[in-house]
């Protein structure tokens, strides 16, 4: 048996942490985690492979047990890597899931503090993706970062469960109906509407800005000039906030219909590594979308032929895009199905749970 062990958003299962922490029991069962990218990069992953593959097994780490490669999802604190200098010496394997650019210098425009990966952060990852055997970058972005000091690099793209993927409606814009804009996540980075905020203002009469996310209490945490535009942008324009609540919610919300835009700033470091999911998981629902010119969604346009999405550099693109969206022209239905079929094929959990593996094969071989 072929055993992965998993260490996730840093939480490693030693004695003084999980003392610590109040959870001694991680000590036997693994300490695991309900993050977002928790939930997708190892729960959906590993439930995948522990159900179809013979003779492997994907887990969370626990100390008492060996394995033949462990992987630091998300984790380069001071635990994690002492963990990983240990492990590496008794010949176990280890590699190192970078979600963001961590590496380089920050640059750029932030937001609020905290936003730009700190010294801290930066000197942790260099030292995790230096000790670790192999690194998964979770974008191509990542990759070519990473490439710079260590060759036995793969991008794993995020992943949307097989049973997410299905059109959930022929969505059409009704005749004299406002357009409905879908933007969803953390809200502290529903600064990225500022990006839009002229086209939004621009078009306030013909669209209406549904924002799905959790607590706004961390929108507190922004520069002043950004709280007060963003608040100035709402007063504008119609919008209703509604609450994140599971991914399952999300699914059966994004069935509605409606238009999900994702504006991003892309001068700084930080955002140019992300990953695509905040677009794969709208369009498995057949949502069209309209997005900034990030390089993970360029490679999704890429992938489906620009069916299905727009990438828009600038303001005049965004207005072009909602153009074409509201003429009678618009072909909903082949563009829902575009949208659909590009997650089908390139970001299903199956598939990418298969290159996972194939990953951890070819580095143990």
């Amino acid at each position: 048996m072929i055993m992965i062990g998993f260490i996730v958003d840093g939480r490693v299962p030693s004695v003084s942490g999980c003392i610590r922490n109040g959870n001694p029991w991680a000590l036997f069962s693994g300490w695991g985690s309900t993050t977002p990218v928790a939930v997708m990069r190892f729960s959906w992953i590993a439930e995948y492979i522990n159900r179809t593959v013979d003779g492997v097994r994907y887990e969370l780490y626990k100390p008492w047990r060996r394995y033949d490669a462990v992987i630091f999802l998300k984790s380069m604190n001071r635990e994690s890597i002492s963990l990983q200098h240990v492990l590496k010496k008794k010949g176990t394997w280890t590699i190192f899931d970078a979600n963001v650019d961590y590496f380089t210098e920050a640059t750029g425009t932030f937001f609020y503090d905290g936003m730009a990966p700190s010294k801290e952060q930066q000197e942790n990852a260099l030292q995790m993706a230096g000790q670790c055997n192999g690194i998964i970058a979770d974008s191509r972005y990542i990759e070519k970062v990473v490439r710079r000091f260590k060759r036995h690099v793969s991008t794993i793209s995020d992943n949307v469960l097989d049973q997410h993927i299905v059109r959930g409606s022929n969505w059409d814009l009704k005749k004299d109906k406002p357009l409905e804009l879908i933007w969803c996540g953390q809200a502290v980075k529903l600064f990225e509407l500022l990006t839009v905020k002229e086209v939004l203002l621009e078009w306030r009469e013909r669209i209406f800005l549904k924002i799905i996310t959790n607590s706004l209490d961390s929108i507190q945490k922004w520069y002043p000039p950004y709280l007060e535009e963003f608040e100035s942008l709402l007063r504008q324009v119609p919008h209703a906030i509604l609450p994140f609540e599971s991914i399952d919610a999300l699914m059966n919300n994004y069935d509605n219909g409606g238009v999900f835009i994702a504006p991003r700033f892309l001068d700084n470091s930080y955002n140019l590594g992300h990953t695509e999911w905040k677009i794969t998981l709208p369009m498995a629902r057949g949502r069209v979308v309209l997005c900034s010119p990030q390089p993970s969604y360029c490679e999704v346009a890429e992938r489906s032929a620009n069916k299905g999405i727009r990438v828009c550099s600038d303001s005049e693109s965004w207005l072009k895009a909602l153009t074409e969206l509201t003429s009678p022209s618009f072909d909903w239905v082949k563009e829902q199905q575009a949208a659909c079929d590009v997650v089908k094929k390139y970001y299903a959990t199956s598939s990418i749970a298969e290159a996972h593996l194939r990953f951890i094969q070819l580095s143990l071989a």
